[in-house]
């Protein structure tokens, strides 16, 4: 047997666990989170015994194995009415609860104006596939309130193949050994794809989309086919056919195109019936729910109702500028905090490793390792940053200029999409990381080639390697620490 079916093999009985326990009426959760842990150590002992055989094969299982256990055991003590986003419950007919339950009843797409129930304005891609999951469950005899918990297996399913295709995407550029597993070690340890494998809601599948598209226009770059092409406007259209903000990979992918089509004019008529064809595909997927409810409801193209507490009164300069803090989660005055989170480098640091809550109360003894969790997640960001600009800026680097320049314009339309949001809709929801989620693969790129390109600096290795070792230790900890408080 190669190498390849015995991790696979692994994997595969590793995973038997926490997804029986998905599947299943789970009574007592945190008999799970225990189990967890097991299966925790039981990873981390099998990367060890696979180190004589190389230290790239030995990270990578450890990551994937590590990674998908922490979103598996986040779900299993995570009910889909906790920490969600715009979800409300299901039984409750609003919220993107209750769309999922709107098509699981109707088999059809909504009939009045989405504005009236909230959470109803949302493309439909991943309710629809949401209910035909709860379909399934139903039919298999699964009682309907765990099949509704059951939707979180897909999320799961969603969040761990973005590990799966930041690897691929890392590997297209010939990040190897201890650079592809920094920069892959980024985004499997990430809490942001812990908390959101947990989250019901439409992020996580436009988000895997939206990585699946990154990969395959690399491929399309480097050898254009149709097949290629069509796989990535399904991509792109299915993102924002499940969320509209799918569509921020489109200019950094059109300067792509236009890049292609100048460089290899000899092929003008084949790259052009490939645009078309592109075109065809992905237009009509990600743009006919919104022009559909323009045509029957006059409901704006780009319609967004505001939602959580207002931050607007603070000046531009606090909310860019006063980063005090004097805990390592979001102030929320709900919370005992003073006031609401209004500084948004802050906000945007501590949603993408807290989300929107504060676990002081439930989980106190996880203080410590959530200030180690923000540090060594503030400097890993800066360190990302600083190898992004590195990177783009060095000519001999394993990333050719086109790549280069859809990496830079794809990262910039992100964040000035999220700074525009901050302020255009100031609410604190609107501060959070998952809006830009996208952007942990982009860092997770940069940061592996950086390492790369630090061969001879033994110093800054260490930095980095250091900081990973704490910001994996602590992400663990602390989202292992809520599941064994939360149902103590």
């Amino acid at each position: 047997m190669d190498t390849k079916k015995r991790k696979a093999g692994l994997f595969l009985l590793l995973a038997a666990c926490p997804l029986t326990g998905i599947f299943y009426q789970v009574n007592s959760p945190r008999r799970f989170v225990f189990a967890e842990i097991i299966l925790l150590a039981a990873v981390c002992l099998a990367a060890f015994f696979m180190w004589k055989k190389g230290y790239e094969e030995a990270g990578i299982f450890l990551l994937f194995g590590v990674g998908f256990l922490l979103r598996a055991c986040y779900i299993l003590y995570t009910p889909t009415w906790v920490r969600q986003h715009d979800v409300i419950g299901f039984g409750t007919g609003f919220g993107q609860a209750g769309l999922i339950e709107y098509y699981y009843e109707n088999r059809q797409l909504i009939d009045f104006d989405p504005r009236t129930l909230w959470g109803f304005f949302q493309p439909p891609l991943h309710h629809i596939l949401a209910a035909v999951w709860l379909k399934l469950n139903t039919l298999l005899k699964v009682s309907y309130n765990h099949a509704c918990e059951n939707v979180q297996a897909l999320t799961l399913i969603y969040s761990t193949l973005v590990t799966v295709y930041a690897y691929r995407i890392m590997k297209e550029f010939q990040l190897s050994g201890r650079a592809l597993v920094s920069g892959l070690c980024l985004v499997a340890m990430h809490p942001c794809f812990i908390l959101m494998a947990g989250s019901i809601n439409n992020d996580m599948l436009c988000i895997l989309l939206q990585v699946m598209a990154v990969y395959y226009l690399i491929r399309w770059y480097r050898e254009p086919k149709f097949s290629t092409i069509a796989i990535l406007a399904v991509c792109v259209g299915g993102s924002m056919m499940a969320k509209l903000s799918g569509g921020l990979i489109a200019p950094a992918m059109a300067f792509v195109f236009l890049y292609r089509l100048i460089k290899d004019r000899g092929n003008f008529w084949k790259l052009f019936g490939q645009y078309v064809l592109f075109g065809i595909l992905c237009i009509p997927l990600g743009l006919f729910f919104p022009v559909r409810n323009l045509i029957l409801f006059d409901v704006p193209l780009n319609y967004t109702p505001g939602v959580g507490e207002p931050v607007g009164a603070y000046s531009v300069l606090r909310r860019l500028f006063d980063i005090r803090t004097d805990i390592p989660y979001t102030h929320m005055i709900v919370n005992g905090c003073e006031y609401d989170e209004y500084n948004i480098p802050l906000a945007l640091l501590k949603t993408s490793l807290f989300g929107e809550y504060d676990f002081r109360q439930t989980v106190g003894i996880a203080m410590p390792f959530a200030w180690a969790l923000l540090i060594s997640g503030a400097v890993l960001a800066v360190l990302s940053l600083i190898g992004m600009i590195y990177v783009l800026k060095k000519k001999d680097t394993a990333m050719t200029f086109p790549m280069k320049a859809f990496f830079a314009l794809y990262y910039a339309v992100s964040v000035l999409f999220y700074l525009n949001f901050c302020f255009s809709m100031p609410y604190f929801s609107s501060q959070d990381f998952r809006y830009i989620a996208h952007i942990l693969v982009i860092m997770g790129l940069f940061f592996g080639l950086f390492y790369k390109e630090c061969i001879k600096k033994r110093w800054m290795k260490n930095i980095m390697t250091g900081m990973l070792v704490v910001f994996s230790i602590s992400s663990a900890a602390v989202y292992i620490l809520i599941g064994l408080y939360q149902w103590k």
